[in-house]
Formats: C-alpha cells, structure tokens, sequence
C-alpha cells in the first residue's frame, strides 16, 4: 500500500479497497453529487442518438439503462428518486442506488469516448450526429 495513502485510504478503506460500511453513504453522495448534472445529458444523449436503444421498447429500456428523477429538473425540492432499477444497479441506501443507476451512462461514455466498441443497443450512437426529427 502506498504509504502516502495510509492515512486516509485507511479511514474510508478496508485493506483490499472496499468502501467501509459506515462511509459508504457518504462517500456515494460525494459520488452522485458530483456527477448527478451528466445523468440526464448522457442518458438524453443515448436515447435521442442512439438508434439502437431508442427503438428498444420502455420495459427493456429501463432494465439496461434504468431511471431516475432528478428534483431539480422537476422544479420541486424532493430528493433525487430512482425511479426504474437496472439490472446489476441495486444497492442499500438511495445515494448507493443513484449512482449505480448512473453506472451504465458512464460506462457507456467511457466506451464511446475512448474508442471501445459497443454492445450491440448502443450501435450507431454518435453525439454529434444531427438531432432526428420528432
């Protein structure tokens, strides 16, 4: 283990680097808060330019991509819902469920970006193609 590391990794960490139970709430709101703004462009983004997935029927949509509400899209105060649980995105607390919901969004920008090729819903999919018509 890096020693510069110890003192901190030790805090949130177990020895293999697991998320210590009684921070692992913190911790993925810290997570969530700082990525819940690319939740809703990257999960538009998929939908609107990725023919694949955007032809996939509702049910099959929320499995591989699930769903959340964001309250301050809604203009309400509530806390951020997940509304459709993908499959592999459970958790125990709502911040651990919001960012596993958020998971398949950046995994799969993380595979468009650097040039991985993608499962076979997300073919075609490319931000920078013209908006379809409605």
């Amino acid at each position: 283990m890096d020693p510069k590391r110890v003192p901190l990794f030790g805090r949130f960490y177990d020895d293999l680097g697991a998320l210590l139970p009684q921070h692992r709430e913190e911790q993925y709101q810290a997570f969530w808060d700082a990525h819940r703004h690319l939740y809703h462009y990257i999960h538009t983004l998929v939908l609107i330019k990725g023919p694949s997935v955007g032809k996939l029927d509702d049910p099959v949509k929320g499995a591989l991509l699930g769903k959340v509400r964001l309250s301050f899209l809604e203009g309400n105060t509530g806390a951020d819902a997940v509304v459709t649980q993908a499959i592999g995105a459970g958790g125990e607390g709502l911040y651990e469920k919001l960012w596993r919901a958020y998971n398949p969004h950046r995994e799969v920008a993380f595979m468009r970006n650097d040039g991985f090729q993608l499962p076979p819903a997300f073919n075609g999919l490319d931000p920078a193609a013209p908006h379809p018509p409605d």
